[in-house]
C-alpha cells in the first residue's frame, strides 16, 4: 500500500480500510433503513437492531439483503471502472503501476 500511495501521489493518507468507509457511506445514503444490514455486510455488530436485549434475540444474519446490497455495491464499481459514471473521481490503475 505504501508503494502504491507514492507511485500515485496521493496526498491523504489513504488505506486499504477506507473502502469500507466508502462502502458504508455510500449504501447508508441510498439506503438508510437497512443500517443493521449494512453493519453485517462490513462484519460490524452495532446499531439498534443488535444492542442491549433486541442484539440477544435478532441473530439474523440479513443474508438475502447483504447479497442484494454488494450486488448493488459491485455493479456500481464496474460502472465507475468502465468509464460509465464520469462524474466518479477514479485514478485508473494499469498493470506494473506499482
Amino acid at each position: 500500500m505504501d508503494r502504491l500511495r507514492a507511485r500515485l501521489k496521493f496526498e491523504q493518507h489513504w488505506k486499504i480500510h477506507h473502502l469500507r468507509k466508502t462502502f458504508s457511506t455510500h449504501l447508508n445514503e441510498r439506503h438508510p433503513d437497512q443500517t443493521a444490514v449494512i453493519e453485517a455486510c462490513i462484519n460490524h455488530v452495532s446499531g439498534d437492531a443488535k444492542q442491549g436485549v433486541a442484539g440477544t434475540y435478532n441473530l439474523a444474519s440479513y443474508w438475502k439483503q447483504r447479497v442484494d446490497l454488494m450486488n448493488e455495491w459491485a455493479d456500481l464499481v464496474d460502472a465507475v471502472a468502465s468509464g460509465q459514471l464520469p462524474e466518479y473521481n477514479v485514478v485508473q490503475l494499469h498493470a506494473g503501476v506499482v
